[in-house]
């Protein structure tokens, strides 16, 4: 019993081990992997049309994929169309709207400044004034000490944003040869379905195919 118990663990423990490292494999497989992943997952978008085209309107694989392909990626760059109208539009509107609400805002902000934030600090002033010189002094260095803190970290988050910019526009190449890189793989893989499905399903027990 005791020997059954621990085989038992040991197994688990394997199992366990096995599919840590697989994850961790899948991991940083995946960092360079991505762009056949993403091309799988457009395979299997766009393959139950590629079989359509091929079957009942006789169309060859290769040219269906590539159609398909093409499709997609027309649909994709209609949508950024869309979208950069659509926030050329908005900013446009933004910009005749937002100078007369901020002249509001800038109307409002005076005068809870002048009705609130002064008599405050008059107040505080006052206050400050029945302290002793040395708790003036710290509670005037702790005042200090908050507004260069807001101040450091308002600078830091601009900072942040606009190194941001560069880095992004950096990237781009790099963007397009995943895309076209995704793009390649989905064309071999799609073309190669029946093959690829073949050779996947061979490898897993058939009581595990016929179950899906």
């Amino acid at each position: 019993m005791e020997t059954s118990m621990i085989n038992k663990i040991f197994r688990f423990f394997v199992v366990l081990l096995a599919i840590t490292a697989a994850l961790i494999l899948a991991y940083y497989a995946f960092q360079y992997a991505y762009p056949f992943f993403f091309a799988f997952l457009i395979a299997l978008f766009i393959n139950p049309a590629v079989n359509f085209l091929e079957e009942k309107l006789n169309f060859p694989r290769g040219i269906a994929v590539i159609l398909l392909i093409l499709i997609f990626l027309g649909i994709c760059i209609g949508i950024l169309i869309l979208l950069v109208v659509e926030i050329t539009n908005g900013t446009a509107y933004l910009a005749t709207v937002v100078p007369q609400h901020f002249q509001s805002l800038i109307t409002y902000i005076q005068d809870f400044i002048t009705s609130t934030i002064i008599p405050i600090y008059q107040r505080s002033l006052t206050l400050i004034s029945t302290l002793e010189p040395s708790q003036q002094e710290a509670v005037i260095g702790n005042l200090q000490q908050i507004g260069e803190n807001i101040a450091q970290q308002g600078a830091e988050i601009i900072q942040s944003l606009l190194q941001s910019i560069p880095m992004i526009i950096k990237e781009l190449p790099n963007y397009f040869t995943v895309l076209v890189f995704s793009f390649l793989g989905t064309f071999f893989i799609s073309k190669d379905w029946d093959k690829i499905s073949y050779r996947f399903t061979s490898i897993i027990p058939s009581k595990v195919v016929t179950s899906f």
